[in-house]
C-alpha cells in the first residue's frame, strides 16, 4: 500500500473502503477531502 493510502487510513476507513475507492479510480486526497466533518454526520 503506498504512503497516501496509509494517510487515508487514519480517517478511520478499513481496507474494504479503500478498495472501493481504488475501484471506482479515486484518489486518497479526493476519498479524505469528501469526508463528513463530526458535525454532518
Amino acid at each position: 500500500m503506498s504512503r497516501v493510502w496509509a494517510e487515508a487510513k487514519k480517517y478511520r476507513l478499513n481496507q474494504l473502503d479503500i478498495q472501493m475507492a481504488k475501484e471506482q479510480r479515486m484518489t486518497p486526497k479526493s476519498l479524505i477531502k469528501n469526508m463528513p466533518v463530526p458535525s454532518q454526520q
